[in-house]
């Protein structure tokens, strides 16, 4: 397991997410976000890119 911790500001991090998923391309990885909105977004955007992707929030009904 490597463990790395990054500062990006808010309109790096996406970028950011992309060069690492593509220098390392992790067998599996867990991201977390802030919201729900956001894991949302990071999630359409990992799909549309191709990745296999699950989404899980705590958002409770």
């Amino acid at each position: 397991m490597k463990e790395e911790l990054f500062y990006p500001s808010n309109e790096e991090k996406m970028r950011l997410l992309q060069t690492l998923i593509e220098e390392e391309w992790p067998d599996r990885a867990i991201i977390f976000a802030n919201t729900k909105h956001r894991c949302e977004e990071i999630w359409g955007h990992l799909a549309a890119d191709g990745h296999r992707v699950g989404l899980l929030t705590g958002d409770v009904a």
